[in-house]
């Protein structure tokens, strides 16, 4: 299966969601990172069918989506940055509801519901209450919810919102089963999310895509562009004014520092760069990056 985005672009007024944004995407896991407001969210929407595209076509095996109607749409998955549940129903009753909402029948809902609920590790948890369920396990029946029509596309919205590293390693060791046989599009703003996982990443800024590869690949075209400098106290609070500092860490009474730069400071050593430091030197820029990321 080949899925084609063709110069996609989504404008309110004069102002432009995406503009021009053109992608492909085959089976394995695909990371769409970008700060808030960089456009993952209407891409989307507009993927699922939620909103329509102002400009471009989007292409399944060659054929546009607009023309297989809703067989399109049941080959979708999709699990929203805040999944809404009822709160009184049990788990399996969720799932049995939303069975019949994806049309699967009836025959066939027992053991698709055993299934996702095998998938997501929640099968002793079937009977229990959405309410008295974790953030970690409210987000495990959202990604159940999406699997339970066996999509081909699956596509999931800032999936790891409040969770703890526990549950983020639970999150990504189930989405690298899940893509056995699918596409997945992850879109969040947190690089370790996917920096492992993803076959491949696409980084949005301003509804543009600023730069794709792999993590490999990404890493690469910052090479030769990161330092490390060991500094004390005084040393450190120019360097932070003077230079992108990715990270800083306290040993002593001496401050090291990860710095972004296109020349070296004075003492410091080349060292290899991180996925999150690609992410960094593109949104630089963006008052968002600093205030909603994870650095």
């Amino acid at each position: 299966m080949y899925l084609q985005l063709n110069n996609i672009s989504k404008k309110y007024g004069d102002f432009y969601a995406l503009n021009a944004v053109s992608l492909s995407f085959e089976n394995g896991i695909y990371g769409l990172l970008g700060a808030n407001g960089a456009g993952k969210t209407t891409l989307i929407n507009i993927l699922i069918g939620a909103l329509n595209a102002t400009d471009g076509d989007i292409l399944l095996d060659g054929v546009d989506v607009k023309s297989l109607g809703t067989s399109y749409f049941d080959l979708i998955g999709f699990m929203p940055q805040y999944p809404k549940f009822y709160p009184n129903y049990r788990i399996d009753e969720f799932l049995d509801y939303m069975c019949c909402v994806k049309g699967i029948k009836k025959k066939a809902r027992k053991e698709r519901i055993d299934e996702v609920l095998k998938a997501v590790n929640l099968v002793a948890n079937r009977k229990k209450r959405i309410r008295e369920l974790s953030g970690g396990m409210r987000q495990r029946l959202g990604i159940a919810q999406a699997l339970l029509n066996d999509p081909k596309i699956l596509i999931l919205d800032e999936p790891t919102a409040g969770l703890d590293p526990g549950e983020r390693i639970r999150f990504r060791n189930i989405i690298t089963e899940a893509a056995k046989d699918r596409m997945i599009l992850v879109a969040t703003h947190i690089v370790s999310d996917i920096e492992y996982i993803a076959n491949h990443i696409i980084m949005l800024q301003r509804g543009t895509v600023v730069c794709e590869g792999t993590s490999e690949e990404l890493i690469a075209g910052i090479h030769g562009q990161v330092f490390s400098i060991n500094v004390n106290e005084e040393e450190s609070e120019m360097i932070q004014k003077q230079y992108l500092v990715s990270n800083m860490r306290r040993e002593n009474n001496r401050v090291v520092l990860r710095v972004i730069s296109d020349e070296a400071p004075k003492d410091a050593k080349i060292v290899e760069p991180q996925l999150e430091e690609v992410f960094l030197s593109i949104f630089r820029k963006e008052s968002d990056t600093y205030e909603n990321s994870v650095f």
